[in-house]
């Protein structure tokens, strides 16, 4: 018997709902919009990190946690503030994208 291709969508075993990471960023849909330049936005970009955000996360920062923000703040262009302000459950999305750059599930 011949095999053909499976016509069959991906398979999204451990996709994150609200969280589409593409090759180079990620979009994460807000809960609760945040207000940039003035503007309330649903939508949150994320750029892929580099080695040197990473190393220069490393630099600025003493905690894991004040790590994460920095990088978080880095990748969207947002200020740590902002994500300290933020709804928790939009956070946590936020977190899944930058794991999931950083080679996490």
């Amino acid at each position: 018997m011949k095999s053909t291709p499976s016509s069959r969508a991906p398979s999204t075993k451990g996709s994150t709902p609200g969280v589409n990471v593409l090759p180079l960023e990620a979009i994460v849909d807000l809960a609760v919009p945040l207000e940039i330049a003035g503007a309330k936005s649903g939508k949150l970009k994320m750029r892929y990190p580099t080695v040197r955000d990473r190393m220069d996360a490393e630099e600025a920062t003493e905690t894991d946690a004040e790590n994460e923000l920095f990088l978080l703040a880095r990748l969207t262009g947002l200020a740590p503030d902002d994500f300290r302000d933020m709804h928790l459950g939009d956070y946590r999305k936020c977190q899944v994208a930058l794991g999931k750059f950083m080679g996490g599930q």
